[in-house]
């Protein structure tokens, strides 16, 4: 099975005005799937990881509506140096427009900024640009102690370092799939 564990962290950035707002988000992704499945020999640890970096900011429009861009930066440790770039610039945009104090909706977009990248060791490299980008839409249902969220999207996978930069198949209706969260709200 292709599984991946990830850990990440989220740093809110202090703004001096209230509608906006502003966050870094950094993940490392580690794939447990069996050696052999990954890379050829030599195989090093370092050839299971993927990192993203993310800059969050966002505008509030009166207090139902949010529209927010997500300037992204991949690194992926395993590939093919000599033809691609392990460095991937993304740019993103998402939307959140509050429909009640319960319900919201929302849509998220993001796709790797161009065909290459400049690599220290080699000059610009190809990036691994999808055809379709990741598209996301949802609907969020608030109660007293829980945020209930249901999504479809296109993507693939469920970690940002393989949907932002993966074939995700297209943005016909058969390609996209159905995704729920319960978010406890403290």
């Amino acid at each position: 099975m292709n599984k991946i564990a990830d850990a990440y962290v989220k740093w809110e950035i202090p703004m001096k005005s209230k509608s906006w707002t502003a966050s870094w988000y950094s993940n490392v992704s580690i794939n447990t799937n069996h050696r052999a499945n990954i890379a050829g020999e030599p195989f090093y640890y370092s050839n299971r990881l993927r990192f993203i970096n993310t800059l969050n900011i966002s505008k509030n429009f009166g207090d139902r509506l949010l529209i927010g861009v997500t300037p992204s930066f991949i690194h992926i440790n395993l590939a093919n140096t000599t033809t691609s770039s392990n460095d991937i610039p993304v740019i993103g945009g998402y939307t959140r427009l509050k429909l009640s104090n319960r319900y919201a909706l929302t849509a998220e977009v993001q796709k790797p900024m161009s065909d290459q990248f400049y690599n220290v060791i080699g000059g610009y490299k190809n990036t691994n640009r999808p055809a379709s980008p990741y598209l996301g839409l949802g609907f969020e249902i608030f109660t007293a102690k829980h945020m209930f969220q249901l999504s479809v999207s296109n993507a693939q996978s469920m970690n940002e370092t393989y949907y932002m930069v993966g074939e995700n198949g297209g943005n016909a209706f058969k390609n996209f799939r159905f995704g729920f969260n319960i978010v406890r709200r403290w």
